[in-house]
């Protein structure tokens, strides 16, 4: 007997950081062979994802049959604009075929970045620093902190954050 010819079969996948969200999986068997007792372990190496529903028992698939699956995964508020989070599947069968599949999730959410700063640091001076952050994202940030850390004793800082209350798409903030 052959075996079956299990693959993925989902559009391109958006999500948002900051959210919960439950992901229609669709997968296609190719062979002429049905896959009996199918399961799906679903993982990923991202720190940005927590994946909730992790293991997913299908049952059996019959040869030339799409089936799909829902699993629900947390998208952390780091994530970052324009981010792509690799999911991986491991399909496996009774008979002991494994199919691993990979799944792109492409994130939406706030991408910042410090463009610019005002201010002089001279050695044996203090200044006021002034820092313009942008957000490049597509979605608004919300009371995100920013805090400054000086990666050598070499500087002492005084007020190391601050917290912007929002900031849209496109806006910039000097703080």
């Amino acid at each position: 007997e052959g075996t079956a010819a299990i693959a993925l079969n989902s559009p391109e996948m958006f999500v948002e950081s900051g959210k919960e969200v439950e992901l229609d999986i669709s997968m296609y068997n190719y062979a002429d062979y049905s896959a009996n007792n199918v399961t799906v372990d679903i993982f990923s190496s991202s720190e940005n994802i927590t994946i909730i529903d992790n293991e997913i028992n299908i049952g059996n698939i019959i040869p030339n049959q799409k089936f799909s699956f829902k699993s629900r995964m947390y998208i952390h508020g780091t994530a970052f604009d324009m981010e792509k989070i690799e999911i991986e599947l491991e399909i496996a069968d009774d008979l002991g075929n494994v199919w691993n599949n990979l799944l792109i999730l492409n994130v939406l959410g706030p991408y910042i970045d410090i463009s610019n700063y005002f201010g002089e640091i001279f050695p044996g001076s203090s200044t006021n620093l002034i820092l313009d952050v942008i957000n490049y994202g597509s979605k608004a940030v919300n009371n995100y902190t920013i805090e400054l850390s000086p990666i050598q004793d070499m500087v002492s800082i005084d007020q190391n954050s601050d917290t912007i209350t929002e900031l849209f798409s496109g806006e910039n903030i000097y703080l």
